[in-house]
């Protein structure tokens, strides 16, 4: 049986910051999404972050379970993870004045580079 949130102590919880996880939504659906921090104020909650939306997501420690197959999105003392990076600009914006890093993950797919 996988481990959620709920079976580790607190120190075990804070090592897992920067780790992709499945949520348990009520209703029975799933999501996916990056678990940030312990609940500053509820001491059973999560608060986990889904890319593309500005909001936090809260939710119980029992219904969040650390995803151990997918890449960490940060390390859990908030540092980038350790890997290639490359400079990039928006795809759809070449003169973006703005230059990205972008991590350059294992388990993307470079089939059309």
């Amino acid at each position: 049986m996988t481990k959620t949130l709920a079976d580790m102590t607190a120190g075990e919880r804070q090592a897992r910051a920067g780790m992709w996880c499945d949520i348990q939504l009520p209703g029975g659906d799933k999501a996916t999404a990056i678990f940030d921090r312990a609940h500053t104020f509820q001491t059973d909650q999560a608060v986990l972050h889904e890319p593309g939306f500005s909001e936090k997501w809260i939710a119980e420690y029992k219904s969040v379970t650390p995803r151990y197959d997918l890449p960490r999105a940060w390390n859990s003392d908030g540092t980038p993870v350790k890997g290639k990076w490359e400079n990039t600009r928006t795809p759809d914006n070449p003169h973006d004045p703005l230059l990205r890093r972008r991590f350059i993950s294992e388990y993307e797919d470079r089939t059309n580079d």
